[in-house]
């Protein structure tokens, strides 16, 4: 078992075992020794140190992990040893393409006029940056001053090539110990000689550098700014989707405590028009979880403009919440479809009840009082949930149509038909027979219940009434007025009492009414067209 030790080298932290930091610590003292007579000794070491440094972070598979000497190894491959290359001489072709570094996009602030844009353009794309600047100011002319704006945002978004290490990048050079080195000479002959010209470039150098501090001066402003407006943004993003988040676990929670506009329980209301199997508290999971994750991610990224160096929550935490709010949306649409096919096919159950009259008897026809129905006696397809004498929660609607028919038959009777929806035939019929509705004949008045029952089990379904009465031709008939709203029929119901008849005394005749106590008398009433 090896010993480990800590390191910082480039302004990283390493874990190192002690024969990764001995062979280490031979290869920095062995390029120390080929430097000893350079002035910018310091400098140069401390640049190879940061790429080391860099070229651990790629090879670590975490930043807790040991550095070992086969990383080592590598490491020093890719610098070359200090041997292989004559300071004074330019290095050898082979090892310089050896691990060339792809070229990565920074402003040139050695070759600059504003930012460096233009120069870093020109080393990316390989071309002189004169070229660039050429084609940026034509493209600046013709596009009416756009390109300025996205010069702008280049001046922002694209980092500067301050240290040795982003100057090779930027070139595309194999970050290694000649090129640092040879880089570093460069500069430091440059500041020479600008030093010894400075007499001749006095007034030159004194205006290119005041264009530069306002230009800087500027790119500061604005990157100040674009900063605060971020703050600001993400200030907005937080508290919105945290209030929403948070409104939609509320809600969540407290659902089943809500009251259905005074009728019931808002839970009861939902069950009963679930058209699929599965539980509510499951369908109300899946519409948080696909609503509330994308509030989720608009807060994770308002934090990361108000906290820039907040850590991320890697790639594999994004995967997975994608997926999980993906499954949510897709069970959500199956959850939909089920309940809309669940609806497809209309069923009917039939029933017919005997009226024992003659066409010498007269019928009065009223709606029932019943104490489930509504006062005011209309006919309406909404429902309500209500606990029943009984403590059964049950559907109750007042979808009921009333028609009126002649017949020949010497008796009448009653016809009720029941429907109701659903998946196929035989469940949409099975749910109409499961309607409990009544009507009641006594001493020839026939009560009729203005409303229909079903447990709440039995799911809404569109359920609904049609009573048919159907009278001897030749008999009469009397309508109430509560009766009204529940005859409203168009032609196809063939229905003999039309609106307006109500409280008048009808003789049935072959499929029409004549008015017995109209002012006109003998009119007869036919159906509305």
């Amino acid at each position: 078992m090896n010993k480990t030790v800590n390191i910082n080298l480039g302004g990283e932290f390493f874990h190192i075992d002690e024969d990764a930091f001995a062979e280490l610590k031979r290869y920095l003292d062995a390029v120390r020794a080929s430097l000893n007579q350079d002035e910018s000794i310091e400098e140069i070491i401390s640049d190879i140190e940061s790429r080391i440094a860099e070229l651990f972070v790629e090879l670590l598979p975490n930043p807790k992990s040991v550095v070992t000497k086969s990383q080592i190894t590598q490491v020093i491959d890719i610098m070359g040893q200090p041997e292989e290359f004559d300071t004074d001489e330019p290095a050898d072709q082979e090892h310089q393409n050896r691990k060339a570094t792809p070229k990565e996009l920074y402003r040139d602030q050695d070759n600059k006029y504003i930012a460096g844009v233009g120069s870093g353009l020109g080393h990316y794309l390989g071309i002189d940056a004169l070229w660039v600047r050429l084609i940026w100011l034509l493209l600046t002319i013709f596009s009416s001053g756009s390109f300025i704006l996205i010069y702008i945002l280049f001046w922002i978004l694209v980092p500067a090539a301050d240290s040795t290490s982003q100057k090779l990048k930027m070139k595309g050079q194999p970050i290694n110990i000649s090129n640092i080195e040879r880089r570093f000479k460069e500069g430091y002959d440059n500041i020479s000689d600008s030093v010894k010209s400075m007499d001749y470039n006095k007034y030159g150098d004194q205006v290119k550098k005041s264009s530069h501090r306002f230009f800087e001066a500027i790119a500061k402003a604005l990157v100040i700014m674009a900063k605060i407006i971020g703050k600001i943004i993400g200030l907005i993003l937080v508290v919105l989707s945290l209030g929403t988040i948070l409104s939609m676990a509320i809600g969540f929670f407290s659902v089943g405590t809500i009251e259905f506009w005074g009728q019931g329980n808002l839970i009861d209301y939902l069950h009963a028009v679930n058209g699929y199997n599965a539980p509510i508290w499951v369908i109300f999971a899946l519409i948080f979880v696909a609503l509330g994750l994308p509030f989720l991610v608009l807060f994770i990224v308002g934090l990361k403009l108000l906290l820039p160096h907040l850590r991320s929550i890697g790639w594999t935490a994004k995967v997975i919440i994608f997926l999980i709010w993906l499954s949510a949306l897709i069970s959500l649409v199956i959850v939909g479809v089920q309940s809309m096919t669940r609806n497809a096919i209309t069923g009917s159950f039939e029933r017919e009840i005997p009226l024992q009259m003659t066409k010498q008897d007269t019928l009065i026809l009223a709606m029932n009082k019943n104490y489930v129905a509504r006062n005011d006696h209309r006919r309406q397809d909404d429902f309500k949930i209500r606990m029943l004498d009984e403590g059964q929660k049950s559907i109750i609607n007042q979808d009921v149509r009333l028609v009126v028919r002649s017949t020949s038959k010497t008796e009448g009777f009653v016809q009720i038909n029941a429907y109701a929806d659903s998946h196929s035939l035989d469940d949409a019929q099975a749910k109409a027979q499961l309607i409990d509705y009544r009507i009641s004949l006594s001493d020839n008045k026939l009560l009729i219940d203005p409303n229909w029952t079903t447990p709440i089990e039995n799911k809404y379904r569109n359920q609904k009434i049609d009573v048919i009465v159907y009278l001897p031709t030749g008999s009469v008939f009397w309508a109430d007025q509560n009766t009204h709203s529940y005859h409203q029929n168009a032609k196809r119901y063939q229905d003999i009492l039309i609106s307006g008849n109500e409280g008048h005394y009808l003789k049935v005749m072959d499929q029409e009414a004549l008015c017995l106590d109209c002012k006109n008398d003998g009119l007869v009433i036919k159906s509305e067209d």
